[in-house]
């Protein structure tokens, strides 16, 4: 069942990327910066107000940082599914209650900015907030990784200790997940140096 939902899983990824990268193809605007695009401003206003623009940039699908946070937003989701769907059906569940409790408020809340994250750079919001984001999301990044390495830690050792295959394989979703926001998190600190 979870192979069907893997499966299922990737060939919606491959899709939303194919669809991006038509659309990019497509994309006869400047392609100078990949995170984010200058805001518009309209020329017959008498406030000279940034007006926002809501279209979707289909080019940060494309991009490095995209494609990270799709794949970590979908890794945290596959955790936390495990889980949820194991002690919701697990007998043991209520003696192991607050590490489950805790391995599912460090997959859930990190999936839940990611997916704030990722429509915050799909609409080009960010380019509105003053805020230096390579350094934020890096923080992000080293704070979350840390947090979901404990608790997969400590899932794993529950699952060898009471010999539970669901557990272990959300233990192994939240390490995999650790390892994606690794790579996001040295992706943003590439971009912080430059």
């Amino acid at each position: 069942m979870v192979i069907s939902y893997l499966s299922y899983i990737k060939n919606f990824c491959i899709s939303i990327i194919c669809a991006a990268r038509r659309h990019a193809s497509n994309d006869s605007r400047d392609t100078r910066s990949i995170m984010s695009s200058q805001p518009t401003k309209k020329p017959n206003d008498k406030k000279n107000a940034i007006k926002l623009d809501m279209k979707p940039n289909m080019r940060f699908v494309c991009s490095p940082p995209g494609i990270l946070l799709i794949i970590n937003k979908i890794l945290l989701l596959i955790a936390w599914l495990i889980i949820a769907r194991w002690k919701s059906q697990s007998t043991l569940s209520s003696l192991i209650s607050n590490s489950v409790s805790f391995f599912m408020a460090t997959t859930v809340i990190p999936w839940l900015i990611i997916v704030v994250l990722f429509l915050l750079y799909l609409f080009n919001v960010t380019t509105k907030i003053p805020i230096n984001w390579p350094l934020t999301l890096l923080v992000h990044c080293i704070f979350w990784v840390i947090l979901i390495m404990i608790s997969s830690i400590i899932i794993a050792i529950n699952a060898r200790k009471h010999h539970e295959p669901g557990l272990a394989a959300s233990s192994a979703f939240g390490f995999i997940s650790c390892l994606g926001l690794s790579i996001e998190g040295i992706f943003h600190f590439t971009e912080y140096r430059s």
